[in-house]
């Protein structure tokens, strides 16, 4: 396994947490921009040349732009997150199937594989037990 792809398994949780809080701070974005579109005054200003006065929407237009933006910003960012592992996960997927490919570990004895399995199953009974007697104090 190469050091970056070490470094990369170690900041997963860390990546997956920033995209968090921008999809957030998008989000928050989006509605302060959308109160804004719906809350702001047209600007009403009068034409020298036709003597007619005009709406400049000019504030309302950009921040309804805006508001989209940020928001599709956010879904893709949360997109990201959901698809992102978690540093546990990515190492399973990466180390998982070379131990179960390996022709070592396909020819290992069944009353090997029976010890260990009993190994693993009396130290998870002997943690639930210790489980048990830490909740009961």
């Amino acid at each position: 396994m190469s050091v970056w792809l070490l470094y990369l398994f170690s900041i997963l949780d860390k990546i997956s947490n920033i995209m968090t809080i921008a999809s957030i701070i998008l989000f928050i974005l989006f509605v302060i921009f959308f109160i804004c579109f719906f809350t702001a005054d047209p600007e009403i200003s009068y034409e020298s040349g036709t003597g007619k006065c005009k709406k400049d929407r000019s504030f309302n237009d950009l921040s309804f732009k805006l508001s989209c933006r940020f928001v599709g910003a956010a879904i893709i960012l949360g997109v990201l997150v959901c698809l992102i592992p978690s540093k546990q996960d990515a190492m399973l997927i990466y180390i998982l199937p070379k131990i179960v490919n390996n022709p070592q570990m396909q020819n290992l004895s069944p009353k090997l594989l029976q010890a260990i399995n009993d190994t693993l199953d009396s130290y998870d009974q002997y943690i639930k037990h210790k489980l048990d007697d830490h909740i009961k104090k």
